[in-house]
């Protein structure tokens, strides 16, 4: 981690002993990164002379005040110096690898609905996250896309939805999700005739997960009704 160029990008240390001033040196380190890494220190339940350099090791690192570190603290009461291990690296990994699980429940609690930044910009960070750290794309998973849409209705947030139905529109093209989204975002932003001709192309499309034809399809005849097109 003191190399001039870190070979890794995570790093997780279970129970360690420290040098000295190293409680120190660690924070000032990872203070000077500017790429995104982990840092996981795991401990014991039970003392050891060890332990007060740890633990300001800990507040050290907690002291500090960025964006690009993750960092993840956690003591396991039951367990002693060799089984730690076991009881860590587990969660360890998960920590580091979690970005490439789907949203999930509590994601979408915590984090998504009591975000102030636009909806869609969560996915988006979500996504360039795991190209900044390992240097691939992923496709963006579906479970992903309906959590981002359900946000989106429930903080009222439209002009995420159109960044969305861009996205769908790449993504899973020959969907109608994208058309369908985008003729919500016509829809809301009070362009009948527009969204009218949106749910046309999505009703000419494959259904996929909950959306189907027929919802396009009433769509179509609930602006026709309201505008009499």
């Amino acid at each position: 981690m003191f190399k001039d160029n870190s070979v890794f990008d995570a790093y997780v240390s279970i129970s360690p002993t420290l040098a000295p001033e190293m409680a120190s040196r660690v924070p000032m380190r990872l203070n000077t990164f500017d790429k995104q890494i982990f840092y996981q220190l795991i401990v014991e339940g039970e003392q050891t002379d060890d332990t007060p350099q740890i633990m300001a090791l800990d507040s050290g690192i907690k002291a500090l005040n960025k964006e690009t570190l993750h960092y993840y603290f956690d003591k396991y009461d039951k367990a002693d110096h060799i089984s730690v291990a076991t009881y860590g690296i587990g969660k360890a990994f998960d920590n580091v690898f979690g970005m490439f699980k789907p949203i999930s429940p509590k994601e979408y609690k915590t984090q998504i609905l009591t975000s102030d930044e636009p909806v869609y910009q969560y996915l988006e960070n979500k996504y360039q996250g795991i190209v900044d750290l390992f240097g691939f794309s992923k496709p963006v998973e579906l479970n992903d896309i309906m959590a981002i849409y359900a946000a989106v209705r429930k903080k009222e947030d439209f002009e995420s939805l159109k960044s969305l139905s861009e996205l769908c529109k790449r993504e899973y093209p020959d969907t109608m999700m994208g058309f369908y989204f985008e003729g919500e975002y016509y829809e809301q932003m009070g362009e009948p005739k527009k969204a009218l001709k949106t749910f046309e192309k999505a009703f000419q499309m494959d259904e996929i997960d909950f959306l189907t034809k027929e919802m396009a399809l009433e769509k179509m005849d609930a602006l026709k009704a309201d505008f009499g097109f």
